[in-house]
């Protein structure tokens, strides 16, 4: 079966097919469709600037609700620079778990083991990191679920396992997060729709497509002191965003979270 995604604004239009595909004829009904537009944008005077990034907390606080929802951030590079990867390892080893996974205690992950430590009595009560990237910057960080009584304790545990993970990440840990990695991006060409989108989102990033071997072959050249110095460089002693809402009372002030980026004690 054909699959075809459409991309793009009318300045950066990308037509990606995948599957029974003759080009030939994909090139024909392209160009049917769309040779009456325009290949300039239409906002020739848009001039970008580079993305600024500010460090700031927005809180809504409604201690109606029974949990505390927090997310904090750090400004990170865009998709083409060299120090994606490494981060892409960092997201891996932060990792997610919530309550309905049931115990942590063997986890690969050194933030469940901390958060649930205490099966009957977990500091959170799910929690992701997140990496989350743009042509010229990116937004890396962590969101968490939790009791009000629990939400300080878990926000600096998250930011202090930081701190640890870039200053003693193992070998070890490293070849759980390069093989997580690889079978995220083999899973995520399971099918012809994801293949598409694959393709379609690569052009627009890079220009080409960047082929999986090519990929898991850079993955590959990652190792310990590159993840290490990318975490020194992006989160100890940085600055950060948060966003807070609900029951968020207990939750510390900018500040203290300021000083714990650069702690390696909780």
């Amino acid at each position: 079966m054909l699959k075809l995604k459409f991309m793009g604004s009318l300045g950066r239009m990308v037509i990606a097919a995948s599957g029974a595909i003759n080009h030939e004829l994909l090139v024909k009904c392209a160009q049917e469709k769309f040779s009456s537009i325009s290949k300039q944008s239409k906002n020739k005077n848009v001039i970008l600037e580079p993305a600024c990034f500010t460090s700031s907390e927005f809180e809504e606080r409604w201690d109606e609700m029974d949990r505390a929802y927090y997310a904090f951030a750090y400004p990170t590079p865009g998709w083409n620079h060299p120090d994606v990867l490494p981060l892409m390892f960092f997201h891996q080893l932060l990792g997610e778990w919530d309550v309905g996974m049931g115990s942590a205690e063997n986890s690969a992950y050194i933030l469940a083991r901390l958060y649930y430590s205490s099966p009957g009595d977990p500091q959170v009560d799910k929690y992701f990191a997140f990496n989350t990237l743009y042509n010229d910057i990116g937004l890396f960080g962590i969101y968490m679920v939790a009791h009000p009584f629990r939400i300080q304790e878990a926000i600096l545990t998250s930011r202090y396992i930081m701190n640890v993970i870039g200053n003693s990440v193992s070998s070890w840990q490293l070849e759980l997060a390069r093989n997580k990695l690889k079978s995220n991006i083999l899973f995520s060409l399971d099918n012809t729709a994801q293949i598409t989108e694959d393709i379609g989102r690569q052009l627009l990033t890079y220009g080409r497509r960047i082929h999986p071997t090519e990929l898991l072959a850079r993955i590959d050249n990652v190792d310990v002191n590159s993840v290490r110095t990318v975490i020194q460089k992006y989160f100890v002693n940085r600055d950060h965003t948060s966003v807070a809402l609900g029951a968020i009372y207990e939750i510390p002030d900018y500040d203290k979270i300021r000083k714990q980026s650069y702690n390696l004690r909780l």
